[in-house]
């Protein structure tokens, strides 16, 4: 895709919270639920994204996923830029070499810099590309059996991906390397297309069952709650946020209550499938069907 068709687009109107939760919670001794008002604040068109990616440096990653008009196994183009300003304003030309990937439904950074794209199709499997001295150079592709794996997450070094076709969360210890050690780590017992984590649970969306999970790393013990056909799932300061492409809407979850009483719905939000916080900024929303990547203030 070439970098001029990305521009700022100034929305027309301000799409706000459609309250469905904020409710008081009798756990809290009556105190409100913490749920932001995201509103729409910009958004920048790219022509089909699919995954973002935000860097402990401030880099943004978005891959182009072509299957809907090209068929299985298209290839699509990930570009990288040095900055949100960089990116929004579609002035500056993102970082070179741009690459193509297969199919790139899930993309994430290590704390190195490191970029992880997920092939999910053809591939199976997840393809790394090296920081150095801001280039991003291809060093190798991580497999494992793996059957559609999607969402990702760094956890206290470790990258966790979900795979879906196999029904589990699997482990990959020193990813970086080639010599990368993959591991099962435990069962969802049904479909899973994304997982994140806090310093005591992980949480993954279940498209297939219409839930969102809770799950605790010391017992494996599980709680859920029912959401329409959730596809992504990221967290940012205490709240869970679960994008439900084929409902377009945002769902808003607070991670410490994790209940029907402390939690929003955002509709208006078209086709979304990922979603990553950038700092000082907000959450960045892909939006596949309108070719474009909203930016959400809080």
């Amino acid at each position: 895709m070439n970098t001029s068709i990305i521009r700022l687009i100034i929305p027309a109107m301000v799409f706000m919270l459609c309250a469905t939760g904020c409710k008081k919670d009798p756990a809290n001794n009556g105190e409100r639920c913490q749920i932001p008002r995201l509103s729409v604040i910009n958004a920048v068109a790219f022509e089909n994204p699919c995954a973002i990616a935000v860097s402990n440096d401030g880099k943004i990653a978005i891959t182009t996923y072509n299957g809907f008009e090209n068929g299985y196994g298209s290839a699509g183009t990930t570009r990288v830029w040095r900055s949100y300003e960089a990116w929004s304003k579609g002035d500056v030309p993102p970082i070179l070499p741009s690459f193509q990937n297969i199919a790139a439904e899930a993309a994430v950074f290590d704390n190195a810099g490191n970029l992880y794209i997920a092939e999910t199709e053809q591939v199976a499997g997840i393809a790394v590309y090296l920081n150095q001295n801001e280039n991003f150079l291809y060093s190798h592709t991580i497999h494992g059996n793996f059957n559609n794996p999607r969402g990702m997450v760094f956890d206290k070094g470790t990258l966790w991906i979900a795979d879906d076709g196999n029904k589990r969360v699997v482990s990959v210890r020193n990813p970086q390397s080639p010599n990368y050690q993959v591991s099962d780590a435990f069962s969802t017992n049904g479909s899973v297309k994304a997982v994140t984590a806090d310093n005591a649970h992980f949480y993954y969306v279940q498209y297939d069952e219409n839930r969102v999970v809770k799950r605790n790393k010391s017992d494996g013990g599980e709680t859920y709650i029912q959401v329409a056909s959730p596809v992504d799932i990221s967290l940012h300061d205490g709240n869970l946020y679960v994008a439900s492409p084929s409902t377009h809407h945002l769902t808003v979850i607070s991670s410490e209550r994790f209940s029907n009483e402390c939690m929003g719905t955002f509709e208006n939000f078209d086709a979304s499938y990922a979603s990553a916080y950038y700092q000082g900024v907000g959450l960045l929303l892909v939006s596949h069907d309108e070719d474009e990547i909203k930016t959400l203030a809080f």
